[in-house]
């Protein structure tokens, strides 16, 4: 979209055209219905930086469905739960593949469709994938 202020060498703003004031209220006010009432404009020139840089990620959904080993639901809690990387307890065999819903981070993006994935479903899927021999 084209900028509708110019800054001057002078320090001051210059409208191109005098119609255009009250469109240029119109966007501010549309600018700061975006942002909210409290807003960092050094904070976003940095997000706008990343953003050209290439640097910023929009992750696809709010919450993110990871295949994690658990205890299961037949411990008894009795032994301290030590997952020994098969997904067995270092000391039964309660450890059970299980999907834990989480918040979606940065981190999660290297695993979307191996260990993370963003519907139940698909993490299920993956789970019944895994239990066959």
């Amino acid at each position: 979209m084209k900028r509708l202020t110019e800054r001057l060498k002078n320090g001051g703003i210059s409208v191109d055209h005098a119609g255009q004031h009250e469109t240029s209220f119109h966007r501010l006010a549309t600018i700061e219905d975006i942002l909210g009432e409290e807003y960092d404009l050094n904070r976003l020139r940095e997000l706008a930086q990343a953003d050209r840089d290439g640097r910023c990620v929009v992750l696809p959904a709010t919450a993110v469905f990871a295949l994690i080993w658990g205890a299961g639901p037949g411990c008894d809690m009795v032994c301290p739960v030590s997952i020994d990387g098969e997904g067995q307890c270092d000391f039964c065999d309660h450890g059970k593949l299980f999907v834990y819903e989480c918040p979606c981070r940065q981190e999660h993006i290297d695993q979307i469709g191996k260990t993370v994935f963003l519907t139940r479903e698909e993490a299920e899927a993956a789970m019944e994938m895994e239990d066959r021999p």
